[in-house]
């Protein structure tokens, strides 16, 4: 299986008849940093990620094929349905999601409404904190059982609905698990502004502030 992560180096001859994924990360608009005066700095780095973002995947496109799937994770709907979950959800990703459907992509529902409700629960259930270790280790099991079912689902539905030599587009979060099947080549989006998120998120404002004062 190919796990996420792994990079290709785009070539149109060995990839134009296998499947391509496209695979971005998740960034939120909505993160929150601790230092308050460096929130419009952040804010403008999450927009930067966002553009060179939608670069990275256009020049995949013009070398490996143009994207005609389109799947964002915690989506469980299609069509205008699926827009609407986008947007609530990130409105950072719902900008390129829109664009790609405006020009003829279509939006798959790669997630099991059910199966990711009862994922959610527990993981919300496991940040409440548990004190017996009992429960804890009842939680655990529970998670990894339904997250194991989802990650499946989820890899199963992309390889159900991209097509031979398709170019199709993932949004999901970067610590995802998905592990797909050796015919789809995945091709990770890795902006540079990406980097600069990742320290700010680390600590990187506070260290900065530091060493002004």
């Amino acid at each position: 299986m190919t796990e996420v992560g792994r990079i290709k180096k785009p070539s149109v001859e060995r990839f134009a008849s296998k499947k391509k994924l496209y695979f971005v990360p998740l960034v939120s608009t909505m993160a929150r940093v601790d230092v308050k005066e460096k929130q419009g700095e952040f804010e403008k780095k999450v927009e930067d990620y966002w553009r060179q973002a939608k670069q990275q995947i256009e020049n995949l496109e013009f070398k490996m094929g143009q994207v005609t799937n389109i799947y964002h994770e915690f989506v469980s709907k299609e069509g205008e349905e699926g827009l609407r979950e986008i947007e609530h959800l990130n409105k950072g990703s719902f900008k390129v999601v829109k664009e790609m459907v405006d020009k003829g992509a279509k939006l798959f529902a790669i997630e099991d409404e059910e199966i990711l409700k009862e994922t959610l629960d527990w993981q919300r259930f496991i940040m409440m904190g548990i004190e017996s270790k009992n429960a804890k280790r009842i939680a655990f099991e529970a998670y990894n059982k339904i997250n194991k079912v989802r990650n499946e689902h989820i890899v199963n539905r992309i390889a159900e609905t991209l097509q031979e030599g398709a170019a199709g587009v993932l949004f999901a979060l970067e610590n995802s698990q998905f592990q797909f099947l050796p015919d789809i080549e995945v091709f990770y989006i890795a902006p540079p502004a990406l980097d600069e998120i990742h320290r700010y998120l680390s600590g990187g404002f506070k260290e900065e502030k530091q060493q002004s004062d």
